[in-house]
């Protein structure tokens, strides 16, 4: 399934601040929760490959969805261009301590162009 930026701004569309390890403190991101994106797409399975536009890929369980993490397309109200980490970028909610530990860092892939359902 395509989603255009319209599809997209259709479903469960959040706004979170968060950090993480590749930018100075707190970010305002927006974008659709990813478990709204999957729901949407009728997705079903265990892990979602994402693939950003370099073809660099990451793993997620797709449990992960349960945690609020987002496809942003926002930061601080402005949509995010490719130099910019954008046009998507998954992200977590996390605290700063949070992203020092990294837990998730791993699965934050930007310039996301796909997710496959596995």
């Amino acid at each position: 399934m395509r989603f255009d930026a319209a599809g997209l701004r259709a479903l469960d569309w959040r706004e979170i601040v968060t950090y993480t390890i590749w930018t100075e403190g707190p970010q305002r991101l927006a974008g659709p929760t990813l478990a709204s994106v999957l729901e949407a797409a009728g997705a079903r399975g265990a892990w979602l490959d994402a693939v950003a536009l370099n073809d660099y890929r990451v793993r997620i369980p797709a449990s992960d969805a349960g945690l609020g993490v987002i496809v942003a397309m926002e930061r601080a109200g402005e949509r995010m261009a490719i130099r910019d980490k954008g046009p998507l970028w998954i992200i977590y909610p996390q605290t700063e301590a949070e992203a020092q530990i990294g837990a998730h860092n791993e699965r934050m892939i930007w310039q996301l162009r796909e997710i496959v359902v596995r």
